[in-house]
C-alpha cells in the first residue's frame, strides 16, 4: 500500500492570540534565526511510481492544497476548511512524516486561503481565520514549525491589531528566506482594501506590526490579491497586487532591498493608460538572485491577454514596456491565469487560452529572455484547438528541464467536464515532448481535479492536486525523475 501522507495529529489547545507589535521593530538580519541547514534527505527511489498515489487524509473533504520545495525537500499543506495540516517528504514522495503537523489551533473554526513558505526545517503557514468577533470577518493568523513540519507553535499568532474581528482581511501571501518571514494581505481597516505586510526576523515565531505598501491614501481605493517573493538570501523582497486607484484595476509592484525593513514607493506595471482597463491575477517568479518577473492577464485590448515584464536589477528597473505573450490578435481570444518560473535569465510562462469562439480553453507555454520572445507552444496538442478544456496551468523548472502541467478535459464523461492531469517536459523550453497522463490510476475523465500544484528539484518532479474520485475531495500525488 502507498505510504500514508497525512494522518490526524489531534491537539486540543485553548489559546488567546497575541496582538501584533510584540516584535514591533523591523526584522534585523543580524539577529535572524538561521533555518538554512537542509533537512537530511534519504536517497530518492530509483524507479518512479507508475500511477498516482491516493492520499489518506482522514480530515474530511480537502478544500485547499499547497506545495513548497526547499533544498529537495517538499512540504505539502492540506486544509479541510477547519484546520490546516503540513506533511513533508525528504525523498520526493517515497516516504512522508509518520504524522503531519497541525498548524492551526483555533478550535476548528472556519479557515480560508492557507498559504505555505519553507526554508530548511522552518515552515511558515498563514491563513484567513473567522474565530474573532461575531461579524464573520476574517483576520490573518500565522504559525510556524522549526522541526520540518512535525510540530507547530501551540498558539496561533494574530498578525493584525483587530482582536475583535471588526474589519476584513483577505488573501494572505507568504515568503521565507534568509531566516526572515513575510506575510502580505489585503485589509479594509481604513475603508477600501489596502495592502499590508508583516515581517518576522525570528522566522515566524514573532512578528512586527504590519505596514501599508500601497502609496495612495489609506482606504482610498481597492488594492487586493497580493503576491510576494524573495531572493534566495532574503535580501530582496517583492510584492505585486491589483490596484484600482486610477479607475480600473492596474498591477502595482514594490521592492525592498533590506529584508523587508523598508519598501520603495510602488510603481505601475501595466503600460496602458492608468486605470483604463482591468489587469488581474499578478504572479511573481525569481531566479533567486536579482532577477524577478511579474506576469498577469490584462483587458486593455478587449478580451484578456497575458502580459509580462522582467527586471535584472532586483525590481529597481524593468523592461521599457510590458510584453504581450499570447500570439493571437490582441484582445481576440481570452488568455487567463498565467503562472511562471525562472531558469536564470529566462522566464517560463504558462496560461489557459480560448482562441476558438465558444470553444474550450487550451494550455500554452512561452519564454522571455531579456525581452526576447521564445516560441509559443500549445501544450495540449493531442486534441484539436478549442476541443477540450486545458486549465489550471502550472510550471516548474530544475536544471534547465521544464515541467508544464494542466487539468485536461479531453476524456471527460458526457456532460461532466471532469478533467485528468497532463504534463509535458522540455529542455529549457526548446521543444516539448509528447504529453504525459499524470493522473493514470483511475478511469480517465471520471473525477474532477482542483488546486493543481507542481515542484521540481534535485532531478525530480512532484505534482499534487485535489481529486474527487473517492466520492469526496482527497489529495493525490504523482512524482518521477525529470527526463
Amino acid at each position: 500500500m502507498p505510504p500514508r501522507l497525512l494522518a490526524l495529529a489531534v491537539l486540543a489547545l485553548a489559546c488567546q492570540p497575541p496582538k501584533p507589535g510584540d516584535d514591533a521593530d523591523p526584522p534585523d538580519p543580524s539577529t535572524s534565526s538561521d533555518p538554512t541547514t537542509p533537512v537530511e534527505q534519504t536517497t530518492p527511489p530509483t524507479t518512479p511510481p507508475t500511477d498516482t498515489v491516493p492520499v489518506d487524509v482522514d480530515i474530511g473533504d480537502v478544500t485547499d492544497l499547497r506545495l513548497c520545495e526547499t533544498g529537495g525537500v517538499v512540504y505539502l499543506l492540506a486544509s479541510n476548511g477547519s484546520d490546516v495540516y503540513v506533511d513533508r517528504t525528504d525523498d520526493f514522495g517515497a516516504s512522508w512524516l509518520p504524522a503531519p503537523g497541525r498548524a492551526t489551533h483555533g478550535g476548528g473554526g472556519p479557515v480560508y486561503s492557507p498559504q505555505l513558505a519553507c526554508e530548511g526545517d522552518v515552515v511558515v503557514v498563514a491563513w484567513e481565520d473567522e474565530r474573532d468577533g461575531s461579524l464573520g470577518n476574517h483576520q490573518i493568523y500565522a504559525n510556524r514549525s522549526d522541526d520540518g513540519g512535525a510540530t507547530f507553535l501551540g498558539q496561533d499568532l494574530l498578525l493584525e491589531d483587530d482582536p475583535d474581528g471588526l474589519t476584513m482581511s483577505l488573501a494572505p501571501a507568504v515568503a521565507l528566506a534568509g531566516g526572515v518571514a513575510h506575510v502580505a494581505w489585503a485589509d479594509n481597516d481604513a475603508g477600501a482594501y489596502d495592502i499590508l505586510v508583516a515581517s518576522s526576523g525570528a522566522g515566524g515565531a514573532s512578528w512586527s506590526a504590519p505596514v501599508r505598501l500601497d502609496s495612495d491614501g489609506p482606504g482610498q481605493a481597492y488594492s487586493a490579491r497580493p503576491q510576494i517573493a524573495t531572493s534566495r538570501d532574503g535580501t530582496h523582497v517583492w510584492v505585486a497586487w491589483e490596484d484600482a486607484r486610477d479607475g480600473a484595476s492596474d498591477i502595482r509592484f514594490t521592492a525592498s532591498h533590506d529584508q523587508g525593513r523598508t519598501f520603495r514607493t510602488d510603481r505601475r506595471m501595466d503600460d496602458d493608460a492608468p486605470g483604463a482597463a482591468d489587469s488581474f491575477e499578478p504572479r511573481l517568479c525569481t531566479d533567486g538572485g536579482e532577477r524577478v518577473s511579474v506576469v498577469w492577464h490584462d483587458r486593455r485590448n478587449g478580451e484578456a491577454d497575458v502580459y509580462a515584464s522582467l527586471s535584472d536589477s532586483a525590481g529597481d528597473d524593468f523592461l521599457s514596456t510590458d510584453l504581450r505573450l499570447d500570439s493571437d490578435p490582441p484582445g481576440e481570444g481570452t488568455s487567463l491565469f498565467p503562472d511562471c518560473a525562472m531558469d536564470g535569465a529566462t522566464v517560463h510562462v504558462v496560461w489557459e487560452d480560448r482562441r476558438v469562439p465558444d470553444g474550450a480553453f487550451d494550455a500554452y507555454h512561452r519564454t522571455l529572455t531579456g525581452g526576447l520572445y521564445g516560441d509559443e507552444t500549445r501544450l495540449n496538442a493531442g486534441v484539436a484547438l478549442g476541443a477540450a478544456n486545458a486549465q489550471q496551468a502550472a510550471v516548474a523548472v530544475d536544471g534547465g528541464t521544464v515541467l508544464a502541467a494542466w487539468a485536461d478535459a479531453r476524456a471527460a464523461d458526457e456532460g461532466t467536464g471532469w478533467a485528468d492531469v497532463y504534463g509535458a517536459f522540455a529542455d529549457r523550453g526548446a521543444g516539448f515532448g509528447g504529453e504525459v497522463l499524470l493522473s493514470d490510476a483511475y478511469a480517465e475523465g471520471a473525477s474532477y481535479k482542483a488546486e493543481l500544484q507542481v515542484v521540481a528539484a534535485s532531478g525530480w518532479w512532484l505534482a499534487a492536486w485535489i481529486d474527487g474520485r473517492g466520492g469526496g475531495n482527497e489529495v493525490l500525488v504523482r512524482q518521477g525523475l525529470l527526463p
